[in-house]
């Protein structure tokens, strides 16, 4: 029997059910007031009280919804306020809801005495990840992607998933580096942290990464209505989830982009000609009428996403069954240290090779300094034979 604990899981209770079911026991951590979990026959559940309910958890986030609406867009400061409000409530809650955890004393050393044989979390919460490092615990990530690429940085992995080219224009590059120093400046004004969120999450034994932009592994909570063959259209904000429905059952969407990596993940669909964007915050009923209008009435959009979700059903195993997969195998071998990449165990003059570029440099030099002596050796002896010459 193998013991798996999960903590304050946001999408992962179609995996948790079926670890649950494979006879796996499973041990559910979620906070009094969590809007995503709750008890399951297949699982044991386990509640930490927060300094918040679930309405105020509502309130809150219907409270900074409207704020973000009531906010005037027209310039790219205002946009990027709009931004910060919702970063700011996203963070409170984290905060509250890691402390709510990890001052815990009674339950963590509740939770030391099961000896589990892994932790699976997703680690845009960091508390999962702050707990299983405390705990000693072998930790399974499942995440789509992580802010700032501290996912590719914490896992240092040798082939990282490429997302595009260069991170920003060259154009836009060159305008904020005199910019960048300000905020930049400001950003990490409260100094250096001792044991950065990087250092904990850099022990995950295996990352189940959901960001291959033919959406290669799809959200297993499908909403059967979305399949629903009448279904002509899908309205969505443009999350993971509601991309991984449309793609999945073949439904062209209208977007409606509100926060984070939403806007992105709409034009990547615009682009591909199976979805159009509309901007919330100047949204009318004719321009919705007209973009539901084009998206069920162009047989494009259809065909597209048709053959788009053909794609992303092409698959040799169900993405739940490999990541039950790969979560139990995880436990089965104590953490898979076997798997965790060497770059882990380098210094940093290794990691970014800086010793085989100063010998290679060291070469260089050397076949430089000898090249210029030997010429400059044969050109006095020549010039010393011309002078002879002359003389002669």
């Amino acid at each position: 029997m193998r013991w798996c604990l999960v903590i304050t899981p946001l999408n992962l209770f179609p995996i948790v059910e079926e670890l649950g079911r494979r006879g796996n026991q499973v041990v559910v951590v979620i906070p009094e007031a969590s809007l995503s979990m709750g008890p399951s026959e297949h699982t044991t559940t386990l509640t930490y009280p927060v300094n918040y309910t679930k309405a105020e958890l509502k309130a809150s986030i219907a409270d900074e919804f409207n704020t973000i609406l009531s906010i005037d867009i027209s310039t790219d400061l205002t946009k990027f306020q709009a931004f910060i409000i919702s970063l700011d409530v996203l963070q409170m809650f984290i905060l509250r809801n890691a402390e709510g955890l990890l001052f815990n004393k009674d339950l963590m050393k509740k939770l030391q005495e099961y000896n589990f044989d892994a932790i699976l979390t997703d680690p845009f919460e960091p508390v999962g990840a702050i707990a299983g490092e405390y705990l000693s615990i072998p930790a399974v990530y499942m995440l789509i992607n992580h802010p700032c690429g501290v996912d590719t940085l914490s896992s240092q992995c040798p082939s990282p998933f490429q997302m595009g080219s260069s991170y920003l224009p060259g154009r836009l590059y060159h305008r904020l580096s005199c910019i960048g120093v300000i905020c930049f400046s400001l950003l990490w004004f409260e100094g250096h942290i001792e044991t950065c969120f990087i250092k904990f999450i850099n022990h995950g034994a295996v990352w189940l990464l959901r960001y291959e932009f033919t959406f290669e592994y799809p959200k297993p909570q499908i909403c059967k209505f979305i399949s629903h063959p009448k279904v002509k259209a899908f309205i969505t904000h443009g999350g993971s989830h509601g991309i991984y429905e449309g793609i999945c059952n073949g439904v062209p969407m209208v977007m409606l982009p509100l926060f984070g990596d939403q806007g992105d993940n709409v034009q990547r669909l615009v682009s591909r000609g199976v979805a159009e964007s509309l901007s919330i915050y100047d949204l009318t009923a004719e321009k919705l009428l007209v973009a539901l209008g084009k998206v069920i009435n162009d047989k494009s959009y259809k065909e597209k996403i048709t053959e788009l979700s053909a794609i992303h059903r092409d698959r040799p195993i169900e993405p739940l069954d490999l990541a039950v997969f790969w979560t139990e195998f995880v436990m089965r071998h104590k953490g898979a240290a076997h798997l965790r990449p060497a770059a882990h165990e380098l210094n940093w003059i290794q990691y970014h090779s800086l010793d085989v570029i100063g010998f290679l440099l060291l070469i260089l030099v050397t076949v430089i300094f000898v090249t210029v002596k030997s010429c400059m050796f044969c050109f006095r002896k020549c010039f010393k034979k011309t002078q002879k010459k002359k003389k002669e």
